[in-house]
């Protein structure tokens, strides 16, 4: 990857983080059936028939800390009053930054007698008490907000039928984000590929987009699912939201083995193998690697050497890994039980370039390098927070500290940032709460 492109990956990401923060409650809210002001209901059950209990979820948002006194609701002329908790912080509130929330579900049931295809129309009144900070004090403030809401109903065929329909939208749903990661994972593994710090910046795109992707599950697979099957318990929620997140998960972990090693369990990670001189250096390499060391920075990247498998299966046997080549995929297994996978593109004539290499972790990888360094030259291998020049001059264990001090170098950096980015958003979050 590209300095430009991962760059501007890593501002893409922060503005996205940014982002999802200031549009966080407007995005909440823009799932609601009908807001007013703090006031936001949802109709978890729209699809009922005559007899049925209609849940409507109930919810205010604002100030340090806020309470719900009583939900009214007014449906064909019968009046159904709920009581909430109110205001339950006595004489001391802790200030909130993400600001405070109260919910409250709130059971009607259809008149008997409706008639299928009518329009059961409801006045909901909600009566709730606020506390705001001011300097060292707080105070309370009552409000009130009032929405109106329209709910068909339907025959009990009609209801199965929708009921259904929404199930199996919510199931789709799920289906196509499945299918938009087993299809992006070979772009977004390329491109990760491309350098070794290009990750970091995939990461901060990843938090935002993870953020992004539990706003549109609520809306477009758990409000759905809840609405087929008529469960408004807490549990469900909680199940959708592990299955809405897990289930991609899943996806790219099955996508990332499929061409792995028949019969070996667990992920490979990528890892990339780049020339940095070719054979501009030849043979006599092998015996004067301090003098190819001094040259690498200004030699031009030659990628001209190739190799037959087979030659290329017999130096690795020789640094004592266990390799076996078969067509154009060798299986590589340390005395550790450590395993990667080598991929050519031509097994006759195999070049650096057409190399595709797999392993669980640095230390395989790095031995898989030192016994190539013979064949191609100095290379420079990268992969997930690793980026290391194996050009012989240095030891095997040399080499295994410079990767262990670049990943804790990287887990630092990957902290100053997360506490970084966790200041600016107290402070825009701070800044839109004094707007308010």
């Amino acid at each position: 990857m590209s300095r430009g492109l991962t760059i501007a990956l890593g501002a893409l990401g922060v503005v996205g983080c940014l982002a999802m923060l200031i549009c966080f409650e407007p995005l909440r809210r823009s799932t609601a059936d009908a807001s007013d002001g703090a006031v936001s209901v949802w109709i978890y059950t729209p699809h009922v028939a005559p007899g049925d209990t209609l849940t409507l979820g109930v919810r205010v948002a604002g100030g340090d800390a806020i309470g719900i006194e009583d939900v009214t609701v007014t449906a064909d002329g019968k009046t159904l009053r709920v009581r909430g908790d109110g205001a339950t912080w006595g004489s001391m509130i802790v200030t909130n930054h993400h600001g405070a929330e109260d919910s409250l579900d709130v059971e009607v049931e259809v008149p008997r007698d409706a008639t299928p295809g009518d329009t059961l129309r409801l006045a909901v009144e909600v009566a709730y008490v606020e506390a705001a900070s001011s300097g060292s004090s707080f105070h309370n403030a009552r409000g009130r907000g009032a929405v109106q809401l329209a709910v068909p109903v339907r025959s009990p065929a009609m209801r199965a039928v929708r009921r259904l329909l929404s199930g199996g939208r919510a199931l789709a749903t799920l289906g196509a984000l499945c299918l938009l990661v087993w299809y992006a994972g070979p772009w977004l593994g390329w491109l990760n590929r491309q350098d070794g710090g290009g990750g970091e910046a995939l990461g901060v795109l990843f938090i935002a987009l993870l953020v992004l992707n539990g706003f549109v599950g609520y809306a477009v697979f758990i409000l759905p699912l809840v609405a087929a099957t008529a469960w408004t318990g807490s549990w469900l929620f909680v199940v959708a939201g592990i299955v809405w997140f897990a289930a991609p998960i899943w996806v790219a972990i099955k996508h990332r083995r499929r061409g792995g090693v028949r019969g070996v369990k667990g992920d490979l990670a990528d890892f990339q193998l780049r020339p940095v001189v070719g054979r501009t250096l030849g043979t006599p390499y092998r015996t004067d690697a301090a003098a190819a060391h001094e040259v690498l920075a200004g030699a031009p990247r030659v990628d001209t050497t190739t190799h037959p498998i087979a030659v290329v299966e017999a130096a690795l046997r020789e640094v004592g890994l266990r390799a076996t080549a078969r067509g154009k995929l060798i299986t590589i297994v340390d005395d550790r039980g450590r395993v990667a996978t080598l991929r050519v593109r031509r097994p006759a004539r195999v070049a650096i370039a057409g190399m595709t290499l797999r392993s669980r972790d640095n230390l395989v990888s790095i031995d898989v390098a030192r016994a190539l360094v013979p064949l191609y030259g100095p290379l420079r291998l990268s992969g997930p927070l690793l980026g290391l020049l194996i050009d012989g001059t240095r030891s095997r264990d040399e080499v295994i500290a410079e990767a262990d001090a670049q990943f804790h170098k990287a887990l630092g950096v990957l902290q100053q940032g997360l506490e970084r980015t966790g200041a600016i958003m107290s402070q825009v979050q701070d800044s839109l709460r004094r707007r308010r």
